[in-house]
């Protein structure tokens, strides 16, 4: 690492230090007490469902980790595809996937950049020709239809972004009713250190979409084209 970025971050570090305790006495007095949803568990699962499909993206919804894995397989297999970006199988977090994808001829491939910015630009580009991407979720919004992912080890930000066919994971525990109660299930589950190991957060709401100035909507210039959901509703 550079000496001028180690600075920077460095002044970043010191600015969050002295401010933080004013930062978090603001943001509890900003959030409004969490209601509970108008339904239950399997109302919720449906309702991210019928959102999610209506700003295009697909969805499996399958009954147990068995189910999906095979899911996963066969839409990468219809696919004829064979190299796989992605997280690391653990974060993923599908029993017997990684064994799955070694039957079926698929490779899975750690998807972050490493070494000198010349080698990290280089493999990046390698990444571009991957066909498709698979990656786990941290919490999926109900009436939103939003997916939110946080990178760290192991959890490749260019999982979601590089692919023209992203595959995102999503536990029936980890499906909320709104945004609010994302950013409550994340520091239920983190703590106050929500980005102590991660470099940011990403929210997927269906395919990347770009509109231009005479209002012409291009689907997959800056992300996927298409995202799919594999829902483990176990």
């Amino acid at each position: 690492m550079s000496a001028e970025r180690e600075q920077m971050l460095q002044s970043i570090r010191s600015s969050l230090s002295r401010t933080r305790a004013t930062l978090m006495a603001l943001a509890g007095d900003a959030v409004a007490p969490l209601a509970p949803g108008p339904g239950s568990a399997a109302e919720m699962i449906e309702r991210f469902a019928s959102e999610w499909t209506r700003l295009s993206g697909t969805c499996s919804r399958c009954p147990d980790e068995a189910a999906a894995t095979a899911a996963l397989v066969d839409l990468l297999r219809a696919r004829s595809v064979t190299r796989l970006l992605g997280w690391r199988p653990e974060q993923i977090g599908l029993a017997g996937l990684e064994d799955a994808l070694r039957a079926a001829g698929i490779e899975l491939h750690d998807a972050v950049a490493r070494g000198r910015p010349d080698e990290r630009v280089a493999a990046v580009r390698a990444f571009e020709a991957y066909p498709a991407s698979v990656s786990g979720v941290d919490v999926a919004v109900a009436t939103t239809g939003t997916l939110m992912l946080r990178s760290g080890h192991g959890r490749g930000r260019l999982a979601s972004l590089l692919a023209p066919l992203h595959i995102a994971v999503v536990r029936a525990s980890d499906v909320v009713w709104t945004l609010e109660a994302a950013y409550e299930h994340q520091r239920r589950r983190h703590g106050d250190e929500l980005f102590a190991e991660a470099s940011n957060l990403i929210f997927i709401s269906g395919p990347s979409r770009t509109g231009d100035i005479e209002m012409v909507l291009t689907v997959g210039v800056h992300g996927p084209g298409e995202v799919h959901c594999i829902i483990v509703e176990d």
